[in-house]
Order: C-alpha cells, then sequence, then structure tokens
C-alpha cells in the first residue's frame, strides 16, 4: 500500500487503540513516521531508501540512531527485530511492513516465525496479520478498521485440529496444508469468532477488499 492510503482518520483510529513506549523508524519508515506524525525514539537501518539521513536526524533531534553498512546479511526489518528483543520488547505493531516489494512482504511475513518470542502484529489500513501457534484458542473480533474477510493460512507445514465457530464457514478438527486455499475468505457472523488449533502455526488475517 502507499503511504497515501494511511489516511489521518485511519491513523487517529489506530492510535487511539495502541500505547507506544517506543517508536522505531526502520530505513523507509522514516518516510512513513514523517507522514503519519509519529515521532521516532529510534532511527535505524542502512538508509538506502532515503535520500538523506541528515534531514531526520534533524527533524528529531533526540531520537537515537543506530546505522548499518548496507552490505549485510540481515535486513533492516530483522535488525529491528533484534533490537527489540534485546531490549525486552514484547508487544510490537508494524506499520509499512507489505510495502510494494513482494520480497521484502513474504521476508518479513516469515520473520513472524523467527522471533515468535515477540508478540508481532503487521497493519495496513486493508490488513491486520499476526501468528497463532497451537495448541491454543483464541476469540477473534470483528475489528474497528472495517475488515470484513478473517483467513487462517499455514505459516509452517500442516496445521491440524483447526475448528472454527462464530463464523460462515465453520471448521470442525480441519487439516489445513500448506499451500491450501481451506481457509481464506472466512467472515465473522457472531459477536466473535472462536479459532482452535491442535497443533502447527499459521497466520490469522483480517482485511478487506481495496477500495
Amino acid at each position: 500500500m502507499s503511504l497515501s492510503d494511511y489516511t489521518p482518520k485511519w491513523l487517529e483510529l489506530f492510535l487511539s487503540l495502541y500505547d507506544f513506549q517506543e517508536v522505531v523508524a526502520v530505513d523507509g519508515g522514516l518516510k512513513y513516521a514523517e507522514k503519519l506524525g509519529l515521532e521516532p525514539t529510534l532511527i535505524l537501518g542502512d538508509f538506502d531508501s532515503i535520500s538523506s539521513i541528515d534531514y531526520y536526524t534533524h527533524r528529531w533531534p533526540l531520537a537515537k540512531v543506530v546505522k548499518f553498512p548496507s552490505e549485510k546479511s540481515m535486513t533492516d526489518a530483522e535488525l529491528a527485530f533484534e533490537w527489540m528483543l534485546d531490549n525486552d520488547i514484547e508487544n510490537v505493531c508494524v506499520l509499512g511492513g507489505f510495502g510494494g516489494r513482494v520480497d521484502h512482504m513474504l521476508a518479513n511475513v516469515f520473520l513472524m516465525e523467527q522471533f515468535s518470542q515477540l508478540d508481532l502484529m503487521f497493519f495496513d489500513p486493508q490488513n491486520i496479520v499476526k501468528r497463532l501457534k497451537g495448541p491454543g484458542k483464541w476469540l477473534v473480533e470483528e475489528t474497528p478498521f472495517n475488515l470484513k474477510y478473517m483467513s487462517l493460512v499455514p505459516l509452517m507445514g500442516q496445521v491440524s485440529g483447526v475448528s472454527l465457530s462464530g463464523v460462515k464457514y465453520p471448521l470442525d478438527l480441519a487439516k489445513v496444508e500448506f499451500g491450501q486455499t481451506l481457509g481464506i475468505s472466512n467472515e465473522i457472523t457472531a459477536d466473535h469468532a472462536i479459532v482452535k488449533i491442535e497443533e502447527g502455526t499459521c497466520l490469522l488475517i483480517q482485511s478487506s477488499d481495496k477500495k
């Protein structure tokens, strides 16, 4: 999604739901921070996606800056998540993590498995993505962001013992194979949906069609 999709109305709603102790702007995420009126406490990356880091350090002089070489073995997002682990941060909301490049999008999604110690949620105006690992039970409510659909997508192999209730297409102890589309485009029909997983890891995605 483009920066223009992050409207003031969407941001106002987002900020009303979450209280952040840290705001980490990762490389090109500096553009998102400026657009959204967020003041970073940490600026991190190799800064190859911006024209000048000096502009942003002057704009936010109190922000700590951590610079990495452009030729490195980890993406800026992975480095940022490492920093969060090292600083005992547990709950993380990521804005702009899907961008426009498929390689970056997939890499960021797969980082949810690598950094399973973090409670990671990816947000944009059209999607919310989080990781679920069985065994477990979760209540899924309709979001205030007007996201119509709810999907379960296996992240690592088979997900078994999948039960869904309070949705248009219920499941009872189903198996969902990696690459299978059984869990795509469900809809919450009750006050909330109930998701149960006996074994496996998947993504819970709440989404809407592009307007």
